[in-house]
Protein backbone atom coordinates (compact mmCIF):
# COMPACT_ATOMS: atom_id res chain seq x y z
CA UNK A 1 0.00 0.00 0.00
CA UNK A 2 1.56 3.65 -1.11
CA UNK A 3 1.72 6.22 1.62
CA UNK A 4 -0.94 8.33 -0.20
CA UNK A 5 -3.57 5.34 0.64
CA UNK A 6 -2.29 4.60 3.46
CA UNK A 7 -3.13 7.83 5.25
CA UNK A 8 -6.41 7.52 3.18
CA UNK A 9 -7.21 4.59 4.60
CA UNK A 10 -6.69 6.20 8.11
CA UNK A 11 -8.75 9.43 7.32
CA UNK A 12 -11.77 6.84 6.29
CA UNK A 13 -11.64 5.05 10.08
CA UNK A 14 -11.30 8.24 11.87
CA UNK A 15 -14.58 9.45 9.80
CA UNK A 16 -16.03 6.39 10.09
CA UNK A 17 -15.41 6.51 14.40
CA UNK A 18 -16.56 9.61 14.41
CA UNK A 19 -20.17 8.83 12.93
CA UNK A 20 -20.47 6.16 15.33
CA UNK A 21 -19.93 8.17 17.67
CA UNK A 22 -22.14 11.01 16.77
CA UNK A 23 -24.78 8.35 16.97
CA UNK A 24 -24.06 7.21 19.61
CA UNK A 25 -24.42 11.06 21.12
CA UNK A 26 -27.50 11.96 19.29
CA UNK A 27 -29.46 8.58 20.71
CA UNK A 28 -32.03 8.45 21.81
CA UNK A 29 -33.15 11.27 19.11
CA UNK A 30 -33.13 9.12 16.01
CA UNK A 31 -34.33 5.89 17.69
CA UNK A 32 -37.92 4.69 16.91
CA UNK A 33 -40.68 5.66 19.86
CA UNK A 34 -41.78 2.08 20.40
CA UNK A 35 -38.03 1.18 21.42
CA UNK A 36 -37.68 3.61 23.79
CA UNK A 37 -40.64 4.37 25.42
CA UNK A 38 -43.08 0.98 26.23
CA UNK A 39 -45.74 1.63 29.01
CA UNK A 40 -48.77 -0.72 28.02
CA UNK A 41 -52.10 0.44 29.86
CA UNK A 42 -54.22 -3.08 30.72
CA UNK A 43 -57.23 -3.05 29.43
CA UNK A 44 -60.36 -1.40 30.93
CA UNK A 45 -57.64 -0.30 33.85
CA UNK A 46 -59.34 2.39 36.25
CA UNK A 47 -56.79 3.73 39.27
CA UNK A 48 -60.46 4.54 40.60
CA UNK A 49 -60.57 0.78 41.21
CA UNK A 50 -57.50 0.70 43.49
CA UNK A 51 -56.98 2.26 46.93
CA UNK A 52 -54.77 5.34 47.04
CA UNK A 53 -52.44 6.07 49.84
CA UNK A 54 -52.80 8.42 52.24
CA UNK A 55 -51.04 11.64 52.25
CA UNK A 56 -51.55 14.59 54.71
CA UNK A 57 -52.06 18.49 54.10
CA UNK A 58 -48.36 19.43 54.04
CA UNK A 59 -47.46 23.39 53.76
CA UNK A 60 -45.27 22.45 50.51
CA UNK A 61 -42.54 25.04 48.83
CA UNK A 62 -42.77 26.94 45.91
CA UNK A 63 -40.22 24.64 44.24
CA UNK A 64 -38.45 21.54 45.85
CA UNK A 65 -35.87 19.26 44.06
CA UNK A 66 -34.90 16.14 45.18
CA UNK A 67 -31.80 16.11 43.40
CA UNK A 68 -30.27 18.52 45.97
CA UNK A 69 -31.16 15.71 48.46
CA UNK A 70 -28.99 13.56 46.33
CA UNK A 71 -30.30 10.69 43.58
CA UNK A 72 -28.63 7.48 42.00
CA UNK A 73 -27.15 8.09 38.24
CA UNK A 74 -29.91 8.27 35.32
CA UNK A 75 -29.82 4.73 33.86
CA UNK A 76 -30.19 3.67 29.97
CA UNK A 77 -33.11 1.33 28.78
CA UNK A 78 -31.32 1.56 24.83
CA UNK A 79 -33.58 0.06 22.28
CA UNK A 80 -35.88 -2.15 24.44
CA UNK A 81 -39.41 -0.81 25.58
CA UNK A 82 -38.68 -1.05 29.39
CA UNK A 83 -39.70 1.77 31.06
CA UNK A 84 -41.51 0.51 32.96
CA UNK A 85 -38.96 -1.27 34.71
CA UNK A 86 -36.63 1.35 34.80
CA UNK A 87 -38.80 3.85 36.69
CA UNK A 88 -39.77 1.67 39.32
CA UNK A 89 -35.94 0.75 39.83
CA UNK A 90 -35.05 4.73 39.78
CA UNK A 91 -37.68 5.37 42.37
CA UNK A 92 -36.62 2.74 44.54
CA UNK A 93 -32.99 3.84 44.26
CA UNK A 94 -33.70 7.22 45.03
CA UNK A 95 -36.01 6.37 48.06
CA UNK A 96 -33.32 4.18 49.30
CA UNK A 97 -30.75 6.69 48.88
CA UNK A 98 -32.91 9.23 50.11
CA UNK A 99 -33.75 7.61 53.30
CA UNK A 100 -30.60 5.65 54.28
CA UNK A 101 -27.76 7.37 52.07
CA UNK A 102 -27.03 3.96 50.39
CA UNK A 103 -26.47 3.89 46.66
CA UNK A 104 -27.44 0.31 45.59
CA UNK A 105 -28.03 -0.68 41.83
CA UNK A 106 -31.21 -3.01 41.48
CA UNK A 107 -31.75 -4.84 38.10
CA UNK A 108 -34.44 -4.36 35.62
CA UNK A 109 -33.12 -7.06 33.86
CA UNK A 110 -34.87 -9.22 36.16
CA UNK A 111 -38.27 -7.60 35.93
CA UNK A 112 -37.76 -8.20 32.04
CA UNK A 113 -36.56 -11.49 32.65
CA UNK A 114 -38.64 -13.18 35.47
CA UNK A 115 -42.21 -11.25 35.53
CA UNK A 116 -44.86 -13.34 35.36
CA UNK A 117 -47.63 -10.97 33.00
CA UNK A 118 -45.77 -11.41 29.74
CA UNK A 119 -44.11 -8.14 30.39
CA UNK A 120 -41.14 -7.46 27.98
CA UNK A 121 -38.88 -5.32 25.41
CA UNK A 122 -42.32 -4.34 23.57
CA UNK A 123 -44.03 -2.76 26.78
CA UNK A 124 -45.06 -3.32 30.13
CA UNK A 125 -46.95 -1.99 33.03
CA UNK A 126 -46.23 -0.98 37.04
CA UNK A 127 -44.08 -3.75 38.50
CA UNK A 128 -44.09 -2.69 41.77
CA UNK A 129 -45.69 -5.73 43.33
CA UNK A 130 -42.52 -7.74 42.74
CA UNK A 131 -40.91 -5.66 45.08
CA UNK A 132 -42.56 -7.25 47.69
CA UNK A 133 -44.86 -10.21 47.47
CA UNK A 134 -44.44 -11.66 44.16
CA UNK A 135 -42.05 -13.47 42.20
CA UNK A 136 -38.94 -13.55 44.06
CA UNK A 137 -40.44 -10.66 46.43
CA UNK A 138 -37.77 -8.40 45.96
CA UNK A 139 -35.51 -6.55 44.02
CA UNK A 140 -32.32 -7.86 43.03
CA UNK A 141 -28.82 -6.73 42.69
CA UNK A 142 -28.22 -4.99 39.31
CA UNK A 143 -24.51 -5.94 39.35
CA UNK A 144 -25.14 -9.45 39.47
CA UNK A 145 -27.54 -9.08 37.08
CA UNK A 146 -26.61 -6.83 34.67
CA UNK A 147 -28.72 -5.04 32.04
CA UNK A 148 -28.57 -6.90 28.56
CA UNK A 149 -30.92 -4.38 26.16
CA UNK A 150 -32.98 -7.55 25.68
CA UNK A 151 -35.47 -10.03 27.39
CA UNK A 152 -33.43 -13.49 28.61
CA UNK A 153 -33.82 -16.13 30.50
CA UNK A 154 -34.97 -15.53 34.34
CA UNK A 155 -32.10 -16.63 36.90
CA UNK A 156 -34.17 -17.78 39.57
CA UNK A 157 -30.51 -18.28 41.72
CA UNK A 158 -30.58 -14.66 42.49
CA UNK A 159 -32.09 -13.92 46.06
CA UNK A 160 -33.62 -10.06 46.57
CA UNK A 161 -31.69 -7.48 48.22
CA UNK A 162 -34.44 -4.69 48.67
CA UNK A 163 -37.94 -5.04 49.74
CA UNK A 164 -40.59 -2.51 49.99
CA UNK A 165 -43.83 -3.13 52.24
CA UNK A 166 -46.29 -1.22 49.85
CA UNK A 167 -47.16 1.09 47.08
CA UNK A 168 -49.97 3.04 46.50
CA UNK A 169 -52.01 5.34 43.99
CA UNK A 170 -51.72 8.49 44.34
CA UNK A 171 -55.59 10.12 44.79
CA UNK A 172 -56.10 12.58 42.43
CA UNK A 173 -59.32 13.77 43.05
CA UNK A 174 -58.57 16.97 44.55
CA UNK A 175 -56.46 17.99 42.00
CA UNK A 176 -53.20 16.20 40.19
CA UNK A 177 -50.63 18.79 40.65
CA UNK A 178 -50.66 19.10 44.68
CA UNK A 179 -51.05 15.47 44.78
CA UNK A 180 -48.35 14.64 43.46
CA UNK A 181 -46.30 17.16 45.05
CA UNK A 182 -48.04 16.25 48.33
CA UNK A 183 -46.74 12.74 47.17
CA UNK A 184 -43.18 13.50 46.64
CA UNK A 185 -42.06 15.53 49.47
CA UNK A 186 -43.56 13.08 51.86
CA UNK A 187 -42.71 9.61 50.32
CA UNK A 188 -40.01 10.71 47.77
CA UNK A 189 -39.46 9.94 43.65
CA UNK A 190 -43.17 8.42 42.07
CA UNK A 191 -43.13 6.70 39.32
CA UNK A 192 -45.96 8.41 36.65
CA UNK A 193 -47.14 7.71 33.24
CA UNK A 194 -45.78 10.15 30.26
CA UNK A 195 -46.98 10.45 26.60
CA UNK A 196 -43.77 10.60 24.66
CA UNK A 197 -44.08 12.16 21.23
CA UNK A 198 -41.41 13.26 18.90
CA UNK A 199 -40.91 16.73 20.27
CA UNK A 200 -40.44 15.41 23.52
CA UNK A 201 -38.09 12.75 22.08
CA UNK A 202 -35.97 15.47 20.53
CA UNK A 203 -36.27 17.71 23.69
CA UNK A 204 -32.67 19.39 24.29
CA UNK A 205 -32.63 20.41 27.43
CA UNK A 206 -32.12 24.40 28.44
CA UNK A 207 -35.70 25.46 29.39
CA UNK A 208 -39.13 23.81 30.13
CA UNK A 209 -40.52 21.66 27.94
CA UNK A 210 -43.80 23.39 27.00
CA UNK A 211 -44.33 21.86 23.56
CA UNK A 212 -47.64 19.77 24.61
CA UNK A 213 -49.41 16.66 23.25
CA UNK A 214 -52.01 14.73 24.85
CA UNK A 215 -52.39 11.61 24.46
CA UNK A 216 -52.86 7.95 26.21
CA UNK A 217 -49.51 7.60 28.08
CA UNK A 218 -46.86 5.46 26.26
CA UNK A 219 -43.97 6.10 28.59
CA UNK A 220 -42.71 5.73 32.17
CA UNK A 221 -40.63 7.89 34.13
CA UNK A 222 -39.60 9.29 38.25
CA UNK A 223 -41.10 12.51 39.02
CA UNK A 224 -38.08 13.87 41.68
CA UNK A 225 -39.49 17.80 42.18
CA UNK A 226 -41.56 20.89 41.06
CA UNK A 227 -41.09 24.41 40.21
CA UNK A 228 -43.11 27.26 39.93
CA UNK A 229 -44.52 26.20 36.45
CA UNK A 230 -43.25 22.39 36.24
CA UNK A 231 -42.33 19.21 37.69
CA UNK A 232 -38.92 17.22 37.23
CA UNK A 233 -38.80 14.33 35.75
CA UNK A 234 -35.95 11.44 36.09
CA UNK A 235 -35.48 9.83 32.44
CA UNK A 236 -34.22 6.77 31.36
CA UNK A 237 -33.13 7.72 28.07
CA UNK A 238 -28.84 8.14 29.42
CA UNK A 239 -27.67 11.68 31.04
CA UNK A 240 -27.45 13.03 27.17
CA UNK A 241 -30.97 13.35 26.84
CA UNK A 242 -32.59 16.75 27.75
CA UNK A 243 -30.60 17.75 30.72
CA UNK A 244 -28.17 15.21 31.62
CA UNK A 245 -31.33 12.66 31.96
CA UNK A 246 -33.59 14.92 33.36
CA UNK A 247 -36.47 17.48 32.48
CA UNK A 248 -38.53 20.44 33.64
CA UNK A 249 -42.05 19.87 31.87
CA UNK A 250 -45.01 21.99 31.88
CA UNK A 251 -47.84 21.03 34.39
CA UNK A 252 -50.76 19.15 33.05
CA UNK A 253 -48.35 18.77 29.77
CA UNK A 254 -47.96 15.50 27.81
CA UNK A 255 -50.08 13.63 30.45
CA UNK A 256 -47.81 13.49 32.72
CA UNK A 257 -49.01 12.48 36.10
CA UNK A 258 -51.34 9.56 34.82
CA UNK A 259 -51.20 6.57 36.99
CA UNK A 260 -48.55 7.89 39.77
CA UNK A 261 -48.19 6.06 42.77
CA UNK A 262 -45.33 6.02 45.06
CA UNK A 263 -43.50 3.49 47.19
CA UNK A 264 -43.42 2.84 51.14
CA UNK A 265 -39.78 1.85 51.81
CA UNK A 266 -38.72 0.66 55.57
CA UNK A 267 -35.09 -0.30 54.96
CA UNK A 268 -35.62 -4.09 55.94
CA UNK A 269 -33.76 -3.62 59.29
CA UNK A 270 -30.38 -2.54 57.56
CA UNK A 271 -29.80 0.68 59.61
CA UNK A 272 -28.41 0.33 62.96
CA UNK A 273 -30.38 -0.70 66.14
CA UNK A 274 -30.95 2.57 68.59
CA UNK A 275 -28.98 3.41 71.75
CA UNK A 276 -30.36 2.18 74.17
CA UNK A 277 -31.99 4.88 76.16
CA UNK A 278 -30.67 6.52 78.97
CA UNK A 279 -32.41 6.12 82.73
CA UNK A 280 -33.68 8.55 85.12
CA UNK A 281 -34.03 11.50 82.66
CA UNK A 282 -36.78 13.38 83.58
CA UNK A 283 -39.28 15.69 81.76
CA UNK A 284 -37.45 16.01 78.30
CA UNK A 285 -39.47 15.77 74.82
CA UNK A 286 -42.33 15.24 77.09
CA UNK A 287 -45.85 15.28 75.45
CA UNK A 288 -49.34 15.67 77.40
CA UNK A 289 -51.14 12.75 78.22
CA UNK A 290 -53.92 13.13 75.69
CA UNK A 291 -56.34 10.69 78.19
CA UNK A 292 -58.39 12.66 80.55
CA UNK A 293 -59.45 10.51 82.61
CA UNK A 294 -56.99 9.01 85.42
CA UNK A 295 -57.69 5.33 85.21
CA UNK A 296 -56.27 2.49 85.34
CA UNK A 297 -57.58 0.98 82.04
CA UNK A 298 -54.95 0.63 79.00
CA UNK A 299 -54.99 3.64 76.50
CA UNK A 300 -54.76 3.81 73.14
CA UNK A 301 -53.35 6.66 71.37
CA UNK A 302 -51.74 7.05 67.02
CA UNK A 303 -48.85 8.76 67.01
CA UNK A 304 -48.23 10.35 63.23
CA UNK A 305 -43.95 11.67 62.16
CA UNK A 306 -45.11 14.62 60.05
CA UNK A 307 -41.29 15.41 59.94
CA UNK A 308 -37.92 14.32 57.36
CA UNK A 309 -36.81 12.45 60.21
CA UNK A 310 -36.99 9.23 62.22
CA UNK A 311 -38.08 9.59 65.97
CA UNK A 312 -38.09 7.66 68.90
CA UNK A 313 -41.07 6.76 70.98
CA UNK A 314 -40.68 6.65 74.99
CA UNK A 315 -42.82 6.01 77.49
CA UNK A 316 -41.61 7.98 80.57
CA UNK A 317 -43.26 6.93 83.69
CA UNK A 318 -43.95 8.46 87.28
CA UNK A 319 -40.49 8.03 88.49
CA UNK A 320 -38.95 9.90 85.20
CA UNK A 321 -37.58 6.63 83.85
CA UNK A 322 -37.30 6.59 80.36
CA UNK A 323 -39.04 3.60 78.60
CA UNK A 324 -37.66 3.17 74.35
CA UNK A 325 -40.65 1.48 72.64
CA UNK A 326 -39.70 1.76 68.80
CA UNK A 327 -38.78 3.96 65.95
CA UNK A 328 -41.10 6.04 63.59
CA UNK A 329 -39.92 6.69 60.05
CA UNK A 330 -40.77 9.76 58.28
CA UNK A 331 -44.90 9.70 57.13
CA UNK A 332 -45.47 6.88 58.94
CA UNK A 333 -48.07 6.42 61.78
CA UNK A 334 -48.37 4.02 64.53
CA UNK A 335 -50.56 2.57 67.40
CA UNK A 336 -49.36 3.18 71.21
CA UNK A 337 -51.19 1.37 73.86
CA UNK A 338 -50.19 1.11 77.28
CA UNK A 339 -51.41 1.22 80.84
CA UNK A 340 -52.61 4.36 82.45
CA UNK A 341 -50.06 4.10 84.60
CA UNK A 342 -47.53 5.39 81.92
CA UNK A 343 -49.11 9.06 81.66
CA UNK A 344 -46.56 11.02 79.24
CA UNK A 345 -44.86 10.32 75.84
CA UNK A 346 -41.03 11.63 74.83
CA UNK A 347 -40.94 11.96 71.33
CA UNK A 348 -37.44 12.69 70.15
CA UNK A 349 -35.24 12.41 66.54
CA UNK A 350 -32.33 10.15 66.62
CA UNK A 351 -30.04 12.81 67.27
CA UNK A 352 -32.07 13.52 70.81
CA UNK A 353 -33.37 16.65 69.89
CA UNK A 354 -36.94 17.53 71.03
CA UNK A 355 -39.62 17.59 68.23
CA UNK A 356 -42.67 19.54 68.19
CA UNK A 357 -46.13 18.06 68.92
CA UNK A 358 -49.53 18.90 67.96
CA UNK A 359 -52.76 17.20 69.45
CA UNK A 360 -56.14 16.27 67.68
CA UNK A 361 -59.21 17.88 69.52
CA UNK A 362 -60.76 14.09 70.10
CA UNK A 363 -58.21 13.46 71.78
CA UNK A 364 -57.32 10.20 69.96
CA UNK A 365 -53.38 10.81 67.87
CA UNK A 366 -50.61 12.82 68.20
CA UNK A 367 -48.91 14.31 64.90
CA UNK A 368 -45.09 15.16 65.26
CA UNK A 369 -43.97 18.16 63.07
Amino acid sequence: MSLRGFFLCCISLLLLQSCLYLSAEEYPYDAPLSEITGLKIPDNFKVSQYDTGRLFDVTLPEEYDLRDVGLTPVKNQGTCGACWSFAATAVLQDVIKIKTDREVLLSDQDLLDCNLEGWSCRGGFIPHDYFFRKGKMGATDGFEYPYQNRQGVCRRDLQPIEKISAWHFIDQSKGRIEAIKQAIYQHGPVWAGIYAGVNFQRFRGGQVFRTCEYAQPNHAVAIVGWGKDHFIIKNSWGDGWADEGYARVQFNCNNLGDYANFLIYNDNGKLPDPPEPPKNEKNLCLGEDTAKSRTSFPIEITVYNRTQLPVEINWIDYSGNRQYIFDLNPWQSRKIRTQRQHPFVAIESKTRKCLELWESKGNAYWGIQ
